[in-house]
């Protein structure tokens, strides 16, 4: 909250308290100045008065010169209190619809500068773990979803991720969160139809750019590559499948685990285009022994690999380098191949 909703929150307290205070003294004043009243007449009367419903005067106050001055001082007081909470209600009412909007127009300003981030739509339990490794990775990213309950609860987390809330069928709302501009884009909704229509929507308005899709049923699985999706991911699949290698190759998926948890060093394996700079030069040309943490493991090149290539091994254009590193030095060799 701003100061000027904490000014108004405060002043709504004070005017709480005092309006409280009018119906104590008003139900005290008239159980003791008209003879016979209960507690309750005198704070049915008190409340009628500040209230301006004034029916009749529940308590008798014919001839009561006294009681009817006292009713003047509790409707003056009551309704000037009253007036002003209602000033202040609406006073925040209106800062907080303007300060929303101002956050979330502020917020769209910082994601269309943007460049090659990510966007996850759809925050699944699989969109959180997505958002996890983007995040441990120093990767930037933006979290898109039609719940706001959901961006609510995880407003204060992830540094390098931008939350907003979103239709990501929506074509306008795409290209405020920088789809254009994008370098990747998740669709990990809770609903295979809704991911459909997504990854179609992504592909018209970017045509290069990669899209990953989460699948709940496999039977959609086509349906979402001929929409667009360059890889859809059906987590039953992949759960399968580690459950095997946790089986026949216990020691492998304990490594792979453990590499990923270890918050030292946060070891990730990473791929990397070469740079015109060092096309037709060999792995013994690049300054990869700088790199403490670095080991390179693989090169793809034209669908082909080569596994722990050799050192007088000609790179090309189509060369990609599969390394096993961490972000920091991840970003020390891109720098270093863009310049």
């Amino acid at each position: 909250m701003n100061d000027e909703t904490n000014i108004i929150l405060s002043r709504l307290k004070r005017s709480g308290i005092a309006f409280i205070a009018v119906l104590i003294t008003g139900t005290f004043g008239y159980k003791y100045i008209a003879e016979g009243s209960s507690w309750f007449d005198g704070l049915y009367m008190t409340f009628l008065t500040v209230t301006t419903i004034g029916f009749s005067e529940v308590v008798n106050l014919e001839g009561n010169t006294f009681g009817r001055i006292f009713t003047i001082f509790i409707a003056i007081s009551g309704i000037g209190i009253l007036t002003y909470s209602f000033t202040n209600l609406a006073a925040l009412i209106i800062e907080t619809n303007l300060s929303e909007g101002f956050k979330r127009k502020k917020k769209l300003a910082r994601i269309q500068k943007m460049k090659d981030h990510y966007i996850i739509c759809g925050l699944s339990k699989v969109g959180i773990h997505i958002a996890q490794e983007l995040e441990k990775t120093k990767r930037p990213f933006v979290i898109a979803d039609k719940d706001e309950v959901i961006i609510e609860e995880i407003k204060h987390k992830f540094q390098y991720g931008e939350k907003i809330v979103g239709d990501c069928t929506d074509e306008d709302f795409l290209k405020k969160i920088g789809v254009n501009n994008a370098k990747g884009f998740f669709v990990t909704t809770r609903n295979d139809h809704e991911n459909i229509i997504v990854c179609l929507t992504v592909r018209q308005l970017h045509p290069g750019i990669r899209i990953i899709s989460h699948c709940n049923d496999p039977e959609s699985t086509k349906k979402l590559e001929l929409v667009g999706a360059n890889k859809v991911i059906s987590p039953s699949y992949i759960g399968g499948l580690r459950m095997a290698s946790e089986m026949v190759r216990p020691t492998v998926t304990t490594f792979l685990d453990e590499m990923l948890r270890d918050t030292k060093l946060n070891l990730r394996i990473e791929e990397m285009t070469v740079s015109n700079k060092f096309h037709d030069k060999t792995i013994g040309d690049l300054p990869l022994k700088s790199f403490d943490q670095t080991l390179l493991l693989a090169i793809k090149e034209k669908g082909n690999w080569q596994y722990n290539p050799a050192k007088n091994y000609v790179l090309s254009k189509d060369s990609a380098l599969i390394l096993m590193t961490t972000p920091e030095e991840l970003h020390k060799i891109e720098d270093m191949f863009k310049s």
